[in-house]
């Protein structure tokens, strides 16, 4: 069953607990979705260690740094048209988010929205400080903030100057479920906020020290990456002498120092990741079993299987849950079915629901002006709704 039923949207985010999980999706066309990339990594992987092996990954890697990492020094600071027009996208949708929250008039949930992200780049970050609203990063401190799970899920409440009136003040609570460019490692046994970028800068000064004509071209014609094949053969006869043992260096002592995943099944190199990212991924799952919860779908394809996992399980386990997906378009719809092992059935509990149109495509924009813009335009003309929300579940199309 699929659904365009704007009612059901307006009882979720009125009375359920909201939670966002969004993918690099979302932040395209400015940062490159990883496709051919992460597949020839995790391809890779698999193949036995050799000079080739070795070579061909700190290329791809090079290649998903410039492409996937490194613009988001730019999009600090400078400015670019597509940049803008993502970084607009990202305001408004979060601006329609916190209005919507500051008219729910239920005083038994908190107007906390959790924003689980697989994105590495500052999008979340930067939209949200510019648009002036509360967020919590899991950083805390002014001079050298630090980061810490605990500080997650606090409330911020503010009283009227000439009255002792109290009302609770919307927060989005960002969790980086892959790390984030933001981030540094403080002697390996904390994570500081790194707020210039200067790791970036770092790795791209390497980078820049590695000649062009170093490694033969990794990709065919098309412009498309070669099979590993094709490149395990191009790089067979390559030797790591002084040029090329940049790359490596580049590789080695630069970017994994970087605390995110990588675009392959490998977790964190250091304990103190490792320990945050499960962490993190226990809040998620914790946030699914809670009671009248809502998750919104945006730019992921599920392809990580700990998500996948864990998404899977509450489905099954959590009735009252509620799962909306914006696949981009019916492909994406079918290999989101796939993944998540619904291509002839549906959950137990079916409370799995697919939004998607044939001819409008699934980006932020569209999700945003199609849903949330006209619930929040909606509430504001109405001054809020204090229904009682409606479970529909299922699957639909538009």
């Amino acid at each position: 069953m699929e659904s365009n039923n704007i009612d059901d949207f307006k009882h979720l985010l009125q009375s359920g607990r909201l939670n966002f999980l969004i993918g690099s999706g979302l932040s395209s066309p400015y940062f490159e979705t990883l496709g051919e990339i992460e597949s020839r990594l995790e391809e890779l992987e698999a193949t036995p260690d050799s000079t080739a092996k070795e070579l061909a990954r700190a290329s791809i890697i090079k290649v998903y740094f410039e492409r996937c990492i490194s613009k988001n020094y730019n999009l600090y600071y400078t400015e670019e048209v597509e940049k803008n027009e993502v970084l607009k996208n990202y305001q408004a949708f979060l601006h329609n988010i916190h209005k919507i929250i500051l008219l729910r008039r239920s005083n038994l949930l908190s107007k906390q929205v959790n924003l689980f992200t697989t994105n590495v780049d500052i999008f979340l970050e930067k939209a949200l400080e510019e648009q002036k609203l509360e967020f919590n990063d899991g950083f805390a401190g002014t001079l050298n903030p630090n980061f810490e799970l605990s500080n997650f899920k606090k409330s911020l409440y503010k009283t009227s100057h000439h009255y002792d009136n109290k009302s609770e003040v919307p927060v989005f609570n960002l969790f980086k479920l892959h790390g984030s460019v933001t981030w540094k490692l403080n002697a390996n046994t904390s994570i500081k906020l790194d707020s210039k970028l200067d790791n970036i800068k770092s790795v791209q000064k390497a980078i820049n020290t590695i000649p062009d004509n170093l490694l033969p071209n990794i990709f065919n014609e098309d412009n498309k990456l070669k099979t590993i094949t094709e490149l395990i053969t191009e790089f067979k006869d390559v030797k790591i002498e002084d040029s090329n043992k940049v790359l490596l260096d580049f590789l080695k002592q630069k970017y994994e120092q970087i605390p995110m995943v990588n675009p392959t099944k490998e977790k964190f190199k250091f304990t103190t990741l490792n320990y945050t990212y499960y962490e993190l991924l226990r809040m998620f799952s914790n946030e699914l079993e809670r009671e009248n919860s809502v998750l919104f779908v945006m730019g992921f394809s599920f392809a990580d299987e700990h998500i996948r996992e864990i998404v899977l399980r509450a489905i099954n386990s959590n009735p009252t849950l509620l799962i909306y997906v914006f696949p981009y378009d019916n492909d994406s719809k079918d290999q989101i079915k796939k993944y998540l092992g619904f291509n002839n059935s549906f959950s137990k509990n079916n409370n799995l629901k697919f939004i998607c149109g044939d001819k409008v495509k699934n980006d932020l924009a569209n999700i945003n002006s199609k849903y949330f813009e006209k619930l929040a335009d909606n509430l504001v003309k109405n001054g809020g709704n204090n229904s009682t929300p409606k479970n529909t579940n299922g699957e639909s199309n538009e």
